[in-house]
């Protein structure tokens, strides 16, 4: 009888303390003071890397893992990411998540963040009037993570990690383009081919060379038929020079992997846009510029609208598409050695390409 009395007792002690936590806070108070020794919901920030370059800056990206060590589901609310280089804050991330986390695990998140290339160079200046030449720049990430629960109201995790970006700008150029036709007597011959017939007779003939020769004056004149040009099967070089250069500071190792001529809008709908360019035998550039030739394989059946643009110098321009692996020795360890992708689009116009017979 008198464990039972003492039982009683100790249920209406527990129902009298548990009546006065009139809050979630008081409760999480009292869960945190009896449990300081069961683990807490925390955050590995495991990495920033280079997620890829492109016309305007460097996308890093940031991963962490949060691990739920509770028999309860947390939710993840938001992430609130301030960006620092040093003492000059360079902008912050307020990213809603909403994701749920199930009790007892641990859940892989990340972020992306772009840092302009101008940003880079502005920081990098700054350095150098102070008498500081700076080929990379320390950024920070610090912020928090937001979960909650109905029991745990306003669960925030700090986290903080560093990273070097290197100073870099890529730039771009594609310089002295010219459209190689063949001799006009092999332009003469192959209109021949295509519009002569065994069935003609020496008239025929007379007139098919005399509009042969005129087709071919005037292209050297910037004029000539589609239909017409369509119907020949001339091989002809687009050639060009690619000129790349590095307007920062940072050493890079640069290799153009792929590049291709989108003629979109200016091809028949029936055929490929994409014009692909040998690239297989290119040397990488280590230093701060550097020039690839280049060269375009065209044919009047399957580009023939292509072409005939580029001799009226008028129409939609095309664009060369450039995918490209860089390297940033700089930075050392295997960041020094990382190929970070490189996907830049350039265009040229038209009136720019200039044509030559016979070279």
């Amino acid at each position: 009888m008198k464990k039972i009395k003492i039982l009683v007792a100790g249920f209406f002690a527990s129902a009298l303390l548990f009546g006065t936590l009139t809050s979630c806070d008081q409760l999480l108070d009292m869960l945190e003071n009896a449990s300081s020794g069961i683990d807490k919901p925390s955050l590995d920030f495991k990495d920033v890397s280079f997620k890829n370059l492109d016309s305007e800056g460097i996308t890093l990206e940031c991963q962490y893992d949060i691990t739920n060590p509770y028999a309860i589901n947390l939710n993840v609310d938001a992430v609130k990411v301030d960006v620092a280089c040093e003492e000059n804050a360079m902008g912050s991330i307020d990213a809603s998540e909403g994701i749920s986390m199930e009790a007892k695990s641990t859940k892989t998140n990340k972020f992306d963040w772009k840092i302009k290339y101008d940003s880079l160079l502005n920081l990098a200046n700054s350095y150098k009037e102070a008498g500081e030449e700076k080929d990379k720049l320390p950024f920070t990430f610090s912020g928090k993570v937001a979960l909650n629960n109905e029991l745990l109201p306003d669960l925030e995790i700090p986290f903080s990690k560093n990273v070097n970006a290197p100073v870099v700008k890529p730039s771009f150029e594609a310089s002295s383009p010219k459209l190689n036709w063949p001799s006009s007597d092999e332009i003469i011959e192959s209109f021949k081919r295509a519009f002569s017939s065994s069935n003609r007779g020496i008239l025929d003939d007379l007139t098919v060379a005399a509009n042969a020769a005129n087709f071919a004056y005037k292209l050297t004149q910037g004029e000539v038929d589609v239909e017409t040009l369509k119907k020949m099967d001339l091989n002809l070089n687009l050639n060009f020079n690619l000129d790349v250069s590095n307007k920062g500071g940072a050493a890079w190792a640069y290799l153009l992997k792929t590049c291709s001529i989108d003629t979109k809008g200016v091809l028949d709908t029936n055929a490929d846009s994409l014009i692909e360019i040998d690239t297989s035998n290119l040397k990488t550039i280590t230093s701060a510029s550097g020039t690839i030739p280049l060269t375009a394989k065209l044919n009047t059946v399957t580009a023939g609208d292509f072409i005939a643009s580029i001799v009226k110098g008028s129409g939609t321009n095309p664009t060369f598409k450039l995918g490209s692996d860089v390297k940033f020795p700089g930075l050392g360890g295997l960041l020094g050695d990382l190929e970070i992708p490189l996907d830049y689009e350039l265009g040229i116009p038209l009136s720019s390409i200039s044509s030559s017979f016979g070279e």
